[in-house]
């Protein structure tokens, strides 16, 4: 199972964080999410999940996001 951190600006509450959940377990190959509201991260689990599937779906719901370390989408 693959582990990627995602960083995701303007996730600031809990109906955020949910948002960001639901957004991401939408996205074909995520098994897991957890999300951590004061650093902005979420980190997801699964089989293979796109990178880019995941900053679209986050993109989508109303967020910047980017993978840990990388540039901002």
């Amino acid at each position: 199972m693959d582990t990627i951190e995602i960083t995701v600006d303007g996730m600031t509450c809990a109906s955020c964080a949910v948002d960001v959940i639901a957004a991401l377990q939408r996205v074909p190959g995520v098994a897991e999410v957890d999300v951590d509201i004061s650093n902005g991260t979420a980190t997801v689990r699964g089989h293979a999940p796109s990178v880019l599937a995941m900053v679209c779906a986050l993109k989508q719901a109303g967020y910047v996001a980017a993978p840990a370390g990388g540039p901002i989408v």
